[in-house]
């Protein structure tokens, strides 16, 4: 996308964020479950998806209703700042390679891809 002073940037809608950002980055991660990169720029986008919504659809609010939701949270959150509720680092099984420098609390047996896909399910259903 290239912008010029002249032309308005065009609008980003939900919708579009959707489609353009978080499907394609899903993809990548689900082209290659085992990196890290992939997986945490997947839970950062998906988590930023929020801000393209109404008011309403609030982040806390999504982590009440999803717990898919709520682990992609912890892992954008993770991303930028190495631990969220200090307990263990993610290990195989978790979705990912073991990671040493990240630690998310109570994660065991989860599956990052699944969560993304039914965050993204969630996400759709709200457009």
């Amino acid at each position: 996308m290239v912008f010029s002073k002249n032309r308005q940037a065009p609008e980003i809608t939900a919708e579009r964020y959707l489609h353009e950002i978080v499907e394609p980055t899903i993809r990548e991660f689900q082209s290659e479950p085992k990196s890290v990169r992939r997986a945490m720029l997947a839970c950062i986008v998906v988590f930023h998806a929020t801000e393209y919504f109404r008011p309403e659809l609030s982040r806390l609010r999504l982590r009440r209703e999803s717990r898919h939701f709520a682990l992609v949270d912890k892992v954008a959150h993770a991303a930028k700042h190495r631990i969220v509720d200090c307990k263990r680092p993610l290990r195989d099984g978790d979705g990912l390679d073991p990671i040493r420098d990240i630690t998310i609390r109570d994660e065991t047996g989860t599956d990052i891809l699944q969560a993304l896909t039914e965050t993204l399910a969630l996400l759709r259903s709200r457009l």
